[in-house]
């Protein structure tokens, strides 16, 4: 899968059934980003020069930032050698409701904590939970 035919993959809205809501989207950014990892902590990848400075290269292209192409990699290398134990989690779907569509939320289709909106404390718990 190439970088355009995976922005379609995530991005995708109007699928049917199941495929087509943002529970799917977030599984399919999740896989996404899994493949994205896996790939770019392959050593025979990272560990090649020329991938590692096209990789510094297409990062300085789409990201802003002020760090130089040194401290770029030395926090790359970081990153991979320590993937095993990065991380992800997806705030539980129990601590979410999905409410109708309208002005409310500027007509977008949106999460909001169970507990209501803006009322954050339930989700805080959680996050700090997994954070230790």
């Amino acid at each position: 899968m190439n970088g355009d035919t995976a922005l379609i993959f995530v991005r995708s809205r109007h699928a049917e059934g199941d495929e087509g809501t943002d529970t799917a989207r977030e599984a399919r950014q999740q896989k996404v980003m899994e493949a994205v990892k896996k790939k770019i902590t392959n050593p025979l990848v990272f560990l090649s020069p020329k991938v590692g400075l096209a990789m510094v290269n297409v990062l300085k292209t789409y990201v802003d930032t002020d760090m130089d192409s040194t401290s770029i990699a030395i926090i790359a290398r970081k990153v991979a050698n320590g993937s095993k134990s990065i991380n992800q989690f997806l705030i539980p779907h129990e601590l979410l409701v999905n409410p109708p569509i309208s002005k409310a939320y500027d007509n977008q289709y949106v999460f909001i904590p169970k507990a209501g909106n803006g009322k954050w404390g339930e989700i805080q718990g959680w996050i700090k939970e997994k954070l230790k």
